[in-house]
């Protein structure tokens, strides 16, 4: 359907530009909700938990500056955040028995009033399974 054809449509039916007027209005509400919602982030894998945090926070200003956000006004929230994140690896019997492996962070953030408000971190740790070796065919002699 062409432009002219629905706004011929539209005039011979004043009652559907209400319906579209509605359902703009209900996609508008659902878009803002949806930007409302935790957006994430993830390192690259980190030989250590350890590299992997230290990743975190590059990752963390980086978004910060993405949405040209303030870092002063963000520093204090990463501190808090990332302070009680490191306590609770600390005191995570689970989570310090896999602390030397190659491991994996997801920031998941929300931005609210200027900040990027951290909500949660997903870890996800590695381990080698098995080494293959491919040994290239003798092409020139």
């Amino acid at each position: 359907m062409s432009v002219e054809e629905l706004i011929k449509m539209l005039r011979e039916k004043p009652e559907l530009l209400d319906r579209v007027r509605e359902v703009i209005m209900k996609l508008e509400e659902e878009k803002a909700a949806l930007e409302k919602e935790a957006m994430s982030v993830s390192t690259r894998v980190s030989p250590t938990l350890r590299g992997a945090i230290w990743r975190l926070k590059r990752i963390y200003f980086s978004v910060v500056s993405r949405e040209k956000l303030k870092p002063a006004e963000n520093l204090p929230l990463w501190k808090s955040f990332i302070t009680s994140f490191i306590e609770w690896v600390n005191s995570n019997e689970e989570v310090k028995a896999f602390s030397d492996k190659p491991a994996r962070l997801t920031l998941n953030y929300k931005v609210e009033e200027g900040r990027v408000v951290p909500t949660s971190v997903v870890i996800e740790f590695y381990e080698k399974i098995k080494t293959i070796r491919y040994a290239a065919p003798q092409l020139f002699s």
